[in-house]
């Protein structure tokens, strides 16, 4: 239990620090973390990180919504 949540904090901080290079969207970023996008934006606003959100990143993060449907 110890080494899943060591797992899950990792792939938070890698999702973090990809969105924060604007490598991913916001969407992928919470999706990578596994948690909801709500909380992922708790987190950057926790950590003081900029949201960045473009008409590419709507499309893509509707794309990938409807996909997943």
């Amino acid at each position: 239990q110890i080494l899943e949540i060591g797992v899950n904090e990792w792939k938070k901080k890698r999702a973090i620090e990809l969105y924060r290079q604007e490598k991913i969207t916001l969407w992928k970023a919470s999706q990578i973390a596994g948690i909801s996008l709500r909380e992922m934006l708790e987190e950057l606003n926790r950590l003081r990180i900029p949201i960045h959100i473009t008409a590419k990143d709507i499309e893509e993060d509707l794309k990938a919504a409807k996909e997943g449907a």
